[in-house]
């Protein structure tokens, strides 16, 4: 997958924050592994929306985005710890 800016990757949440209303949350999960068999792995395939969001490649992740009451966001990419 192409690498995006971070940046970018702001501005698109900032994006979206803005037609959220205050007082809400938005949970994006990412895609599962998907298995043909007992012991072999389909091709993995991001989530598009949470892709367009985090520039993530990763399975098992999840993207909270929060605003509050004020309006003020914040945002939370949770993701498996990385095989060495």
């Amino acid at each position: 997958m192409p690498h995006i800016p971070h940046e970018e990757l702001q501005d698109r949440r900032s994006r979206v924050a803005e037609t959220m209303p205050e007082a809400s949350v938005l949970v994006l999960l990412s895609a599962e592994v998907q298995f043909r068999n007992a012991d072999i792995e389909h091709r993995f395939r991001q989530e598009s929306s949470f892709w367009y969001l985090t520039g993530l490649n990763t399975p098992e992740s999840a993207l909270v985005l929060k605003k509050d009451q004020s309006g003020k966001t914040s945002v939370r990419i949770y993701s498996q710890p990385r095989d060495p």
